[in-house]
């Protein structure tokens, strides 16, 4: 405890030194306390419909487009955001990634991404006042390039398996192979489980239940694995076999011999039990696989960094860099499940996806067990992004 203390100590001065060192911004530059607390909650209206996307938002040109942090609600402190930055930094320090990436019309310098988080966590501590005078903040022109960006959530599973393969628990949960050995490309998901090309090879993990299980804690990118002691191990995403990601519900929604109304995961898990014949047939519709390996038991992104619910997020790094900070608009929504608003939070970029493509969809860590998958399986709405990056020092 002293030494995180005082690790937090050092930090805090570091930044007190840095603000000191510039030059103190004009007051009639910045929002007040009570300006900033004062911003509405954009609600459902005749703009925003029941996906919450903004029907009238004009086209936007270029992957990111610098718009005036004034005009955006800003999110009061938290401590749970105090703890994603603290990780967000680590992430930085971590992250093999060159120094410098030039991502859509921006060029990302890992400096940049660095500052950013040391005046947020100065801002966190108080210091409103320095928000106009430390970002900019640049909106993500999303697939539709009007800035609707789609929210999903993912949260981390807690599955039964057992260290021996048995009749209950006959199903093989792999650590990613050698690639030497696999010269023409890694097997594809009906290989690897209705051929068991992987089987022997030393690269068990764990046995499940189920093929189901398997394949959804894949779809999260990682899981808690529970045997039947109690005792509890973590699994996270080591890698892929590079197979295209192709939707299992796609697959069901367009078959004309599937009745399946609920093509949730719980649905689907039900749907799998009572026709267990059917289970392999569709889930090698999908030929994408998913590695893992045992870690710490603390839920770690791709980032390294362990996750923080509601604040990180997963994303495309052709497109959001590994380690930015984005202020965010993110969906809510009401007891039917229709978009009713958007909150605006701080999140931070932590984690990758397999099905997460291009910048108009992010998905939102929601934390572990039952109570965390409601959360995520609720998120299937529109809302916006914008890249926080410290503001650029005009030039004469």
């Amino acid at each position: 405890m002293l030494t995180k203390y005082s690790s937090f100590l050092l930090l805090w001065m570091e930044l007190l030194f840095l603000i000191s060192c510039n030059t103190t911004p004009s007051t009639n530059d910045l929002l007040s306390i009570e300006q900033l607390q004062s911003f509405p909650i954009a609600k459902r209206n005749s703009v925003l419909n029941k996906t919450g996307i903004n029907k009238n938002s004009p086209l936007l040109d270029s992957l990111y487009t610098l718009q005036s942090i004034r005009t955006i609600p800003f999110p009061t402190d938290n401590i749970l955001l105090s703890l994603a930055l603290q990780n967000q930094l680590k992430l930085l320090k971590l992250r093999k990634q060159s120094k410098r990436q030039r991502i859509g019309n921006l060029t990302v310098h890992l400096n940049q991404l660095r500052t950013l988080n040391k005046q947020l966590v100065y801002w966190q501590n108080g210091h409103t006042e320095t928000i106009n005078e430390s970002f900019d903040a640049y909106k993500i022109k999303g697939k539709d390039q009007r800035g609707n960006v789609y929210f999903t959530g993912y949260y981390t599973p807690v599955i039964e398996v057992d260290s021996v393969i048995s009749t209950e628990y006959p199903y093989p949960i792999f650590n990613k192979p050698n690639k030497e050995n696999w010269k023409d490309g890694f097997p594809s998901r009906k290989q690897i489980d209705g051929e068991d090309v992987l089987n022997g090879l030393g690269l068990e993990l764990a046995y499940a239940k189920s093929l189901a299980d398997i394949y959804y804690m894949q779809l999260q990118g990682s899981g808690i694995i529970e045997y039947p002691n109690g005792h509890q191990e973590y699994l996270s995403f080591t890698g892929t076999n590079k197979h295209k990601y192709r939707s299992i519900e796609t697959r069901v929604i367009q078959s004309k011999d599937l009745k399946i109304s609920d093509i949730s995961m719980v649905g689907m898990k039900r749907f799998f039990k009572e026709y267990p014949e059917l289970e392999k047939e569709i889930l090698f519709t999908n030929p994408s696989y998913v590695f893992f390996d045992r870690k710490k038991n603390v839920p770690h992104g791709a980032g390294h960094v362990p996750l923080t619910a509601d604040y990180s997020i997963a994303v495309d790094p052709k497109y959001i860099p590994l380690g930015s900070t984005l202020l965010a608009a993110i969906p809510q929504v009401d007891e039917e499940g229709d978009f009713s608003h958007h909150e605006y939070r701080i999140v931070v970029a932590q984690d990758i996806g397999g099905a997460i493509r291009g910048s108009g969809h992010v998905d939102v860590y929601c934390g572990i067990g039952e109570e965390a998958q409601k959360k995520a399986m609720a998120f299937h709405h529109y809302g916006s992004l914008w890249l926080l990056l410290p503001k650029q020092k005009e030039t004469t």
